[in-house]
């Protein structure tokens, strides 16, 4: 019987999801940071909770929905497989219910265009596309807005970072250390992947031995690569040769 009305409720559970993620943007910017909600249709044995996490780098808000086993001494706590108690709920109204495990957990993100999505990488590209990056080094390498705004952008893609995680590599996190004159020698000792013979490079340092570097090919399009040397030495004497 038990087991019939956890089945009922999460039927319940399942079209609280739906019903949320046909709000709106606004709407579910609006909703309070976590919350038990007030369903009459599921029994005294389920609670579910909404919480909503408002993220800076994109606007992005994380909507997670939760459902809570509560059960009394005399019904069996294991009659559900996988059950996991790890979260703690909002007391349930009926003080004689004891909290018995976490059922299940959905969650999605909505973006500020309204698409909603579970999916990490499509929130990160629509961060990518509409998030304006704040470094100090913007505007000071003679290279173009759009230019240097790719740089962090192509990093992030080499090293596998998305820009929508708190660790993931951000534009104020390279350093510039500035425009270098190239030679044969230089080209082969950063191991530049190009054959066009750049004259000009320009660098950045990000951690420890990485770098990322961009310089133009002959026709005048603008390379990026990263990689670990920077023979800043060598650079300069031949900037001042």
């Amino acid at each position: 019987m038990l087991l019939q009305i956890h089945q009922s409720d999460n039927q319940v559970f399942e079209s609280i999801v739906q019903k949320l993620k046909e709000k709106s943007y606004q709407d579910l910017r609006a909703l309070p940071e976590r919350e038990q909600l007030v369903v009459d249709e599921i029994s005294e044995h389920t609670t579910i909770e909404v919480t909503q996490q408002l993220y800076d780098i994109d606007s992005a808000v994380h909507i997670t929905v939760t459902q809570f086993l509560w059960l009394s001494d005399a019904n069996s706590p294991n009659f559900i497989d996988s059950m996991q108690n790890v979260l703690i709920p909002l007391p349930n109204p009926n003080p004689s219910l004891i909290y018995s495990g976490h059922c299940k957990s959905e969650f999605f993100y909505a973006l500020k265009d309204s698409t909603i999505t579970d999916d990490i990488f499509i929130r990160n590209d629509y961060a990518e596309e509409h998030t304006e990056e704040v470094a100090d080094w913007f505007g000071t390498t003679g290279l173009t807005d759009s230019e240097e705004r790719m740089l962090p952008k192509y990093v992030r893609y080499e090293y596998g970072d998305l820009l929508v995680d708190e660790d993931g590599l951000k534009a104020h996190d390279l350093t510039y250390l500035g425009q270098y004159t190239l030679n044969a020698k230089l080209i082969k000792l950063l191991r530049l992947d190009t054959s066009s013979q750049p004259s000009q490079i320009y660098v950045w340092h990000y951690y420890d031995d990485h770098y990322a570097y961009a310089y133009r090919h002959a026709d005048g399009t603008l390379a990026y690569e990263i990689g670990n040397r920077c023979p800043i030495d060598q650079l300069q004497k031949a900037k001042q040769a």
